[in-house]
């Protein structure tokens, strides 16, 4: 049992790594980078503003699923509430955090891009969840697996718990852990006003 909840918190550490390396790489594209709308116009400060909102919601997702499932994991398998429409709501919306940050530049392309590369690691990571959860709960994750997607589909079905038992400190954590993604705004205003003051080279226009 122990070997296996060591497992399974190796892999999400190795997660965390590999999303922490793929920002890193695209901090290179933000700083190279600047966007094809006229500057100042309106269709970039739309994507800007809007990136924004949606790392908002992305931080807000994060902790309403840790609502349900902090502290239960490696205990317990979860389905109601958020994991009543999909399997890894938390990853749904860490995928929407990365196309956020990615639109803060200003550029679609690159939210875009940002959030395919976070869900093509993800991916990976959950197909290895699934591994383990389908040993550790045999006949009830088969089960959730068969009425409930992988991500998200208009068939899922929401159903909830009548109580939730909360872990403050493992909730608090993860609303400090996401909320760093709302520095990406600041930064990406950092780093075109370095654009505009000519001490950062533009190599890319990206719509």
């Amino acid at each position: 049992m122990k070997g296996e909840a060591s497992r399974l918190s190796k892999l999400q550490h190795a997660r965390k790594r590999a999303l922490w390396l793929v920002a890193a790489s695209f901090n290179a594209a933000f700083l190279a980078s600047v966007p094809a709308w006229t500057a100042e116009g309106p269709s970039e400060q739309t994507i800007e503003i809007a990136g924004f909102a949606v790392i908002a919601l992305a931080v807000l997702g994060r902790t309403w699923c840790t609502l349900y499932i902090g502290g239960r994991k490696k205990r317990t398998l979860v389905t109601e509430g958020p994991y009543s429409l999909s399997r890894n709501p938390l990853y749904v919306f860490s995928v929407m955090g990365a196309f956020g940050i990615g639109a803060t530049s200003g550029s679609i392309v690159m939210g875009a891009l940002l959030a395919a590369a976070a869900a093509a690691i993800l991916d990976i990571v959950i197909r290895r969840e699934e591994a383990y959860l389908t040993e550790h709960f045999p006949v009830a994750y088969l089960e959730y697996m068969r009425s409930v997607p992988r991500w998200l589909s208009p068939d899922a079905h929401w159903h909830d718990a009548e109580t939730v038992e909360v872990r403050p400190r493992l909730l608090l954590i993860t609303l400090r852990d996401a909320s760093l993604m709302l520095l990406a705004l600041p930064v990406a205003e950092g780093i075109e006003a370095l654009h505009r003051l000519g001490y950062l080279p533009v190599l890319l226009h990206l719509p």
